[in-house]
């Protein structure tokens, strides 16, 4: 019902989860990648809150970038969740090493509707809330087809001891301090850990998660799911 068979009249299919072409520069500070598949940012186990391995697979083109001198790790991505219907993706992460085993992230995600990727998304240099608003200014006349819907989240990650890590996580969809009985406040949280160690000459590993994503989170009124 959902897949048509390679011969006709047996079940025998096949689907992609994977396909991609890749290149890495040659000290692995930078790389990009474009194709299918499943992507995974935050520390989380069963997946992050922003974007999560436990999603359908998807094509995307991705960017990776790092600074040794400064423990920062970046990463840019804008996929096609929609082809027909002209939906996209984008999303863009800095990592910072502050500490040796401490580990900081923050990510921004933006669903918007368009033929294409649009270069301001692709670029993944621009918050995506200043790109909403310099296509406003640019197209003041078309401020229902350039808006989106922003996610942000927040994560921390630390490695307290060898074989032993705490991490968290924190998501906002939409946050209204004044009126909230009207425009709900959409929020999500994760809280894990994780270990591994050694019982009578057997690898151990063990952990914990749990997660609070509240009502509407990953929602908007205008169409931008």
């Amino acid at each position: 019902g959902f897949a048509d068979p390679i011969v006709k009249g047996t079940d025998a299919t096949t689907l992609t989860e994977e396909s991609f072409f890749a290149y890495t520069g040659a000290r692995g500070r930078w790389g990009i990648q474009f194709g299918r598949g499943r992507f995974h940012w935050g520390p989380g186990d069963e997946g992050s809150l922003v974007l999560s391995r436990t999603a359908a697979p998807i094509t995307a083109f991705t960017m990776r970038g790092s600074f040794p001198a400064w423990r920062l790790h970046t990463v840019a991505m804008s996929a096609t969740l929609d082809a027909a219907a002209g939906e996209q993706f984008a999303a863009h992460r800095l990592e910072w090493e502050a500490l040796p085993g401490l580990r900081v992230g923050v990510s921004e995600a933006a669903r918007y509707r368009s033929d294409a990727w649009q270069p301001l998304y692709l670029l993944g240099v621009i918050p995506y809330i200043l790109v909403e608003r310099l296509q406003f200014q640019d197209e003041p006349d078309a401020r229902a087809a350039n808006r989106n819907n922003i996610v942000v989240g927040a994560d921390v990650a630390w490695r307290v001891a060898p074989g032993t890590r705490l991490y968290a996580e924190g998501l906002a969809d939409d946050l209204h301090l004044i009126n909230s009985i009207v425009y709900p406040n959409k929020y999500a949280y994760q809280l894990g850990w994780e270990g591994a160690g050694t019982f009578r000459a057997t690898r151990v590993v063990w952990g914990g998660e749990y997660t609070r994503v509240s009502r509407f989170v990953y929602t908007s009124f205008f169409d931008r799911d």
